[in-house]
C-alpha cells in the first residue's frame, strides 16, 4: 500500500469518531508532522507511527497531545497532558490585550494568571517588547513546559513562578500589575459530563474544572485590590453562561467592565478597568 493511500486510510478511520472535514484535517497534521521526520524515519517506520497514532486517536486522544505540538498565534507549542490545548478563542483574548496596548510608551508589569503552556505569556512577551511578563501556574510540569516553549519561542524574559493563585498567601509574592490577564479554571464540576470524550479523557482536569464558576474570578479580583495599579486593566476569558456573573462580580467591585463576544459570537472574555483608587488599597 503506498504511503497517500494509507493517510487516505487514516482520514476514513478518523471519521468514526470526527466529521469527514475534521478528520482530513488530522490526517493532514500527521502527514505534516512526518514530513518532518523523513531524515530519520524509513517508509516503513513512517507507516508504523502513523498506525500507532491512528490507535490512540481512536481512542479520542487530541491530535495535539498525540503530536506533542499545538500553534497559537503563529508560534509553535510542545504541549501535553499536563497543560490545556491552547485555543483559538484565547488568541482573541491575547489580540485584544495587543491592540490595547501596542502603541504604549511606558513599560508595564503583566501577570498571566494560570499560564499552562505559556502561550499567553510568551505571545504578550513577544508582541509586547517594552513590558515585563510575569506568568503563574500551580503545576510544576506546567512551569518546565512553559519554560520551554519560551526558550524556543525566543522569549527569554519571562518570570515564571509557581504558584496556588487560590492561596492568598502563596499568591502574595507575585508583584504588582498593570495589566492581569487570565484564562482560569472555569468549568462547574457539575458540566462535566458535558464535555467531549477527547476533553474529559485527555486535558488536565486542574486547569478545567472549578469549585464554582466564578471562585477563580472572586481570587482575581480580591488580589487587584492590592496588586492592580491605578487605572490598570484585567483580561479574562471566561464561559458565555456565566458572563453576566463575572461582570456583575466586577462591577460591585468597582470596575468599569467591557464584555467582549468571540467569532462565535459567544460572550467569551471581559475586559474590567480599574476606576476606583484610594490611598488604602496599597495601590
Amino acid at each position: 500500500m503506498s504511503f497517500n493511500n494509507q493517510l487516505n486510510n487514516v482520514a476514513t478511520a478518523l471519521q468514526q469518531i470526527y466529521t469527514v472535514g475534521e478528520a482530513a484535517a488530522i490526517a493532514r497534521l500527521l502527514a505534516e508532522k512526518l514530513s518532518t521526520l523523513t531524515i530519520t524515519h524509513s517508509l516503513t517506520a513512517q507507516e508504523d507511527l502513523l498506525e500507532q497514532w491512528l490507535q490512540r486517536l481512536l481512542q479520542h486522544e487530541p491530535v495535539q497531545y498525540v503530536l506533542e505540538e499545538a500553534w497559537f498565534y503563529n508560534n509553535k507549542y510542545k504541549v501535553t497532558p499536563d497543560v490545556l490545548i491552547p485555543r483559538p478563542e484565547t488568541e482573541e483574548l491575547v489580540h485584544r490585550v495587543i491592540a490595547d496596548y501596542q502603541l504604549q510608551e511606558q513599560p508595564v508589569n503583566i501577570i498571566d494568571v494560570g499560564t499552562g503552556s505559556g502561550c499567553i505569556a510568551i505571545t504578550l512577551q513577544k508582541k509586547l517588547p517594552f513590558a515585563k511578563v510575569h506568568a503563574c501556574d500551580i503545576s510544576n510540569k506546567a512551569i518546565e513546559l512553559a519554560q520551554w516553549n519560551a526558550e524556543q519561542c525566543g522569549a527569554n524574559h519571562i518570570d515564571f513562578i509557581i504558584t496556588d493563585f487560590l492561596n492568598p498567601v502563596s499568591r502574595k509574592q507575585l508583584p504588582k500589575a498593570d495589566i492581569i490577564v487570565s484564562n482560569p479554571p472555569y468549568i462547574p464540576l457539575f458540566d462535566a459530563r458535558t464535555l467531549e470524550p477527547n476533553v474529559i479523557k485527555y486535558e488536565p482536569h486542574i486547569a478545567l474544572f472549578a469549585d464554582g464558576p466564578l471562585l477563580f474570578y472572586e481570587a482575581i479580583a480580591v488580589f487587584a485590590d492590592t496588586h492592580l495599579k491605578k487605572s490598570g486593566a484585567i483580561y479574562v476569558e471566561l464561559d458565555s453562561n456565566h458572563a453576566m456573573q463575572v461582570q456583575q462580580l466586577f462591577i460591585n467591585r468597582g470596575y468599569s467592565t467591557e464584555l467582549i463576544k468571540d467569532i462565535f459570537g459567544n460572550w467569551r472574555f471581559m475586559k474590567a478597568v480599574d476606576v476606583k483608587f484610594s490611598e488604602n488599597t496599597g495601590k
